[in-house]
């Protein structure tokens, strides 16, 4: 059987979510025991995955009715050890080519990207089968305001979110400071290891507990 425990880290509302996924497989334990010359000896071996999840509004139709998004596996950046340092130093480094002082310039109070300069720190790079481009924009919000960002794509344009200075900041300090092994380690003792374990909370099962006992006026008009 193979069981999967997913720890949700971060929620960036309407953008990207952060999350630690670990997969057990019963046929391949992360638990290997040697006993040589009476002496037991343990080694454990957890390979979780980290995981930056697009997340994309609701699709609403023409009579008005909401729907869930179809999904996209475009959507779904999952990296191991190996790659998850690579991905915080291209994120980090574009973070910090944006404080470039011609980076933008104002028309006016309109705020606008110089493209030249963006065109020099536009980054491109690899994580595992998935391609990354990482551009400098001015990212308009509701009020019509434009402020500073990042444009993060995967695999291609379906696959993008913008993020402001702040979510970008967020972003890093989380993923940089996730305690993989700890968390890990806590969900494999905590669910992989004990199946049985209830796994959502059912409201059927709580009885309530009545301490009013009616009045005998009462116990009459009832009978």
């Amino acid at each position: 059987m193979r069981q999967t425990v997913r720890y949700q880290s971060l929620y960036i509302v309407g953008k990207v979510r952060t999350e630690v996924r670990l997969i057990i497989d019963d046929s391949r334990t992360p638990e290997f025991v040697s006993n040589i010359n009476n002496d037991k000896s343990t080694s454990i071996a957890f390979y979780p995955i980290v995981s930056v999840i697009l997340v994309k509004p609701y699709e609403v139709d023409e009579q008005g009715n909401r729907s869930k998004p179809v999904w996209n596996s475009n959507d779904a950046l999952g990296m191991n050890r190996y790659h998850l340092p690579i991905f915080i130093r291209e994120l980090d480094g574009i973070y910090q080519d944006l404080k470039t002082p011609e980076m933008y310039r104002y028309t006016g109070t309109r705020l606008e990207l110089n493209e030249e300069a963006a065109a020099k720190i536009r980054r491109v790079f690899k994580v595992g089968s998935f391609t990354l481009e990482l551009s400098a924009v001015v990212i308009v919000q509701e009020d019509d305001n434009r402020i500073e960002g990042i444009k993060m794509k995967f695999n291609n344009e379906q696959s993008t979110v913008l993020l402001t200075l702040n979510d970008t900041e967020s972003l890093l300090t989380n993923l940089r400071g996730l305690d993989i092994d700890s968390i890990a380690l806590m969900m494999y003792l905590n669910y992989i290891t004990k199946p049985n374990k209830p796994r959502s909370f059912d409201a059927s099962s709580v009885k309530p507990t009545v301490d009013i006992a009616p009045k005998a006026t009462d116990v009459e008009e009832l009978m």
